[in-house]
């Protein structure tokens, strides 16, 4: 797991799928062992997180019962019987189900208030890496492909439950991704809104060098867009640096985007890695 990926001429590791239905917003990464490494043997069971439930006493029906984690206080059952019932809107109810039920998408567990501000939180995972940003700068030079192609298809996959819950991200970037292991959990929809609702919000969210040249251009966030920024992202990865990390993000940098201007593409990544990275965002 921890070798370097290296890909002849005629092999490739990564394999496109990408769904004509819906265009680039359904996309997954499979990660396959090719013919020159023998001690690699990677299948999506064994990417996927393994369930350590506990079992105790749930506060809502009394009965000892099946527990995904150490501060939840109602089981897993009662808690898909609550979701049930939440508020009769579709987007709602399924955008609340994707916050509380998968490990691809931060989840969250409730809301506090602090008691001197009265400010309200929001109480979530804790991450002891951090968020992507942190984490490439940190211990770039440690991270194998593998680990790359790993955390990437955890991203795409976590992108792609938000876009089936018809929700649009608006400010994915690597500062909204956090760093679970292997897994990277996409964080902060903050921004998020329903992909069924026609508002005419034309304000510009994110962070520049990570938002797709047509919102820059004043045309509305889409899933596409959330796409561009995942190009971005994937770019980041493979150089350790943010994208555009030498430029002042300003207004010349706005024009620049929209005129085609796109960070160098170096020649360290797979190929199929850097023709996946410009079908998103180059």
């Amino acid at each position: 797991m921890n070798q370097l990926i290296n890909l002849s001429n005629d092999t490739s590791l990564i394999n496109l799928l990408i769904s004509p239905s819906s265009n680039i917003s359904s996309i997954n990464l499979l990660i396959n062992s090719s013919n020159n490494i023998s001690s690699i043997n990677l299948t999506l069971n064994t990417l996927k997180p393994k369930s350590n439930y506990k079992l105790k006493i749930c506060n809502e029906c009394g009965q000892k019962r099946k527990f995904s984690n150490e501060i939840q206080h109602i089981c897993d059952l009662c808690s898909r019987v609550k979701l049930g019932s939440l508020s009769g809107n579709k987007v709602v109810d399924d955008f609340i189900r994707l916050k509380t039920t998968t490990s691809k998408v931060n989840k969250y567990y409730g809301i506090t208030q602090h008691p001197v501000t009265l400010n309200f939180m929001i109480i979530t995972n804790y991450y002891e890496s951090g968020d992507l940003s942190h984490f490439i700068i940190n211990d770039f030079f440690n991270i194998t492909w593998v680990d790359k192609l790993i955390k990437l298809y955890f991203m795409i996959s976590g992108l792609e439950r938000i876009h089936d819950a018809n929700i649009i991200h608006k400010d994915y970037h690597s500062g909204n991704i956090f760093i679970d292991g292997l897994l990277g959990v996409t964080g902060d929809l903050g921004l998020s809104k329903s992909s069924l609702v026609d508002d005419e919000d034309n304000e510009i969210y994110g962070i520049i060098p990570y938002v797709a040249p047509e919102v820059l251009q004043g045309h509305k966030y889409t899933k596409a867009s959330d796409i561009y920024s995942f190009g971005m992202i994937m770019w980041e990865l493979m150089t350790g640096r943010r994208p555009f990390w030498d430029k002042s993000h300003d207004m010349d940098l706005i024009i620049k985007k929209c005129d085609g201007l796109r960070p160098p593409i170096v020649t360290n990544a797979p190929k199929g890695y850097i023709k996946l990275m410009k079908m998103l965002a180059f």
